[in-house]
């Protein structure tokens, strides 16, 4: 009797270890996986940048643009308020009257002050906790207020031209080095730079916001040439032509060796699109956010480009309404074919995937202004791209945004954790989510090795006073 009951004892543990097995066996994929390992080869403050560093094509550079003062700027400010007053009074010539005075040398010299000074009484006072309690915090006092007036220094928005950079990370070598980039302010009042885009292995082409100029800058011979009232500019992949948005007009395109001829780009309404432009990877497509006016959200659009450089100059010229006023002007224009999408609602930002096979955008409700690239996020996306056959758009998160691609269609993406900006893997292999690294801004390099991001310390003064900005760049397994 004892012998039956014990073996269905087992019988039944063995039974409830199968049916765990199995249940474990069948389950579906996590949506938060165990972290991968990661080891961080570059790691350095800086003294701000603008959104979206870009890495160079061979994925060896990665090139951002300085927002704010230099440190040299800083450390001028940081000298003439810290060093001045203490240098006048200490080579004021009454300071030097009294402690050079024959009374100042023979009372200091004089056995009485000797033993004042050497004596247990002036030993255990100096030495006693109410002492150091009281100087120390003196001393913390005028130190934070030191740091603080550095900190502010470090924040201050450059407005000359010569203190802006270009800053180009050497990702072999883990070395960084600094070139000075000139604004032209004549339609814009900043002298900041974003988005930055590389035209081939040694030249970038950029703007100063989102209605600024566009610039050429040589890495090599650091040349640079001005593309007066053209923002958001983005090359296309086999580099013979860039496009991007007169601030006040619309959408046009110019050929690289020809910037100054240019030719609006127009749809079916015989309307210049909205802002953001972009190419995809193939250069088959080109895609923008369709709002007539800059930093509003609008629905996306997606158009076929298959002119070639000898075909540009045949195209008619339009009389086009411009968004900005109720007369119409006449352009060299091209008119594109529009490719049904799915309806992706209002978004404020979007990424070509790999191969143009894919796109992801972020729904919101439009930036904040100007000189803030901040928006409302309302959810991040995808949406598969088969030229006339797309799939309607996926959620990937609901609190995510500024996409980043894998060459194999995985996503590196921000979200916003409370006060921490935190960075997130989406696998496009098993649809799950695996947390990276604490930041924001990732971009990951074109052979898919490298991942480069910006973080904020403390997180909770993030884009605030005392808070200092840090790039880091990851090698990925």
């Amino acid at each position: 009797m004892n012998t039956s009951r014990r073996s269905y004892g087992w019988i039944g543990v063995f039974g409830a270890i199968t049916t765990i097995a199995l249940a474990w066996g069948i389950s579906p994929t996590p949506v938060v996986g165990q972290s991968p390992k990661f080891h961080t080869i570059f790691y350095k403050r800086l003294f701000n940048m603008t959104p979206s560093a870009a890495w160079s094509p061979d994925s060896r550079y990665l090139a951002f643009h300085g927002l704010r003062a230099s440190p040299s700027y800083a450390y001028r400010i940081h000298r003439r308020s810290t060093h001045s007053p203490y240098r006048r009074a200490t080579t004021s010539p009454v300071y030097r009257r009294n402690t050079h005075s024959p009374i100042y040398r023979r009372a200091t010299a004089s056995p009485v002050y000797r033993r004042a000074t050497a004596s247990r009484v002036y030993r255990r006072a100096t030495a006693s906790r109410f002492y150091r309690r009281s100087t120390h915090a003196r001393y913390r006092d005028t130190r934070a207020a030191y740091r603080n007036k550095l900190l502010s220094a470090d924040r201050v928005y450059s407005t000359v031209p010569n203190r802006s950079h270009l800053g180009l990370i050497d990702a072999f070598r883990r070395t960084l080095r600094t070139l000075p980039a000139y604004a032209y302010k004549r339609s814009t009042s900043s002298a900041a730079y974003f988005r930055p885009r590389w035209l081939n292995a040694s030249q970038v082409v950029t703007s100063t916001g989102f209605s600024g100029d566009g610039q050429f800058i040589d890495t090599t011979t650091q040349r640079q040439t001005s593309l007066q009232r053209f923002s958001t500019v983005h090359p296309h992949p086999q580099g013979q032509f860039l496009v991007g948005r007169d601030p006040q007009t619309g959408v046009f395109l110019v050929k690289t060796h020809l910037y100054h001829t240019r030719y609006a780009l127009v749809d079916k309404r015989r309307r210049i699109g909205g802002f953001l432009p972009q190419f995809s990877p193939d250069g088959r497509y080109l895609a923008w956010i369709d709002a007539t006016h800059d930093y509003s959200a609008a629905s996306l659009k997606v158009y076929a480009f298959p002119y070639r450089p000898e075909t540009l100059d045949k195209d008619a010229n339009l009389r086009i309404r411009s968004p900005w006023s109720w007369d119409k002007a006449e352009y060299r224009a091209i008119e594109l074919r529009e490719i049904p999408i799915p309806e992706t609602g209002p978004i404020v930002d979007f990424v070509w995937g790999p191969q143009g096979r894919s796109i992801a955008f972020v729904r919101g409700d439009g930036y904040s202004g100007a000189g803030n690239y901040q928006h409302t996020t309302k959810g991040l996306y995808l949406m598969a791209f088969d030229g006339e056959n797309s799939q309607k758009p996926r959620l990937l998160d609901r609190k995510g945004d500024q996409p980043s691609f894998m060459p194999n269609g995985s996503v590196a993406y921000h979200r916003r954790n409370g006060f921490r900006d935190e960075i997130w893997f989406w696998n496009a292999t098993q649809s799950g989510k695996t947390f990276v690294v604490y930041g924001h801004e990732p971009r990951i390099s074109p052979n898919g090795r490298y991942l480069a991001y910006l973080r904020w310390l403390p997180p909770q003064r993030a884009w605030g006073d005392g808070a200092q900005l840090f790039l880091g760049i990851l090698a990925l397994p």
